[in-house]
């Protein structure tokens, strides 16, 4: 199987939490090489659509081309992370992880649910964007956090840079 490009999406309205969240990841995760600015999300952590949200997102990618069982301990940190995050006093956040390929944007989990697909033990993957013909399209089962304009468009831009990275 092709290496993937590891991402973290955070939903937070504390911007306090960025500070904690970067030391975090860097930390533990290494270097990210892509950070969005701040995407406007309309929605309230869980997900209820709400017209003066206080939520924002951010995405974080990591350069540094994984295995899916890499993909699986790096879900375990991030697990780590936001059991961290939540023992410094933060709670109003959630914390997303999975990967882009050429085809796909894939969020990664521990536990079962009838939209995730079985990977293996401990892993389950539901497809959030898919990439076609140059287009992105939205899953019908994705989180609404995959469904943002200015998500999409980093996904977007972040398959070019993957396409090249796996054609050098």
């Amino acid at each position: 199987m092709p290496k993937v490009r590891f991402f973290i999406l955070i939903t937070f309205s504390d911007n306090h939490i960025l500070i904690d969240f970067l030391s975090l990841i860097t930390r533990v995760l290494g270097k990210y090489d892509f950070f969005t600015q701040d995407i406007r999300y309309s929605f309230d952590i869980a997900g209820n659509l709400i017209t003066d949200s206080r939520y924002k997102m951010k995405i974080a990618s990591f350069k540094k081309l994984q295995s899916l069982d890499k993909c699986k301990y790096l879900l375990k940190k991030t697990g780590q992370i936001q059991d961290k995050l939540i023992s410094q006093g933060y709670s109003n956040f959630q914390l997303t992880c999975g990967y882009l390929n050429r085809d796909h944007v894939i969020s990664l989990y521990n536990t079962a649910s009838p939209e995730r697909v079985y990977v293996k033990k401990n892993l389950f993957a539901q497809i959030q964007l898919l990439f076609k013909n140059g287009k992105v399209s939205t899953s019908k089962l994705e989180n609404k956090e995959f469904s943002v304009p200015d998500t999409k468009k980093f996904f977007e831009d972040l398959q070019s840079i993957y396409k090249d990275q796996v054609t050098k």
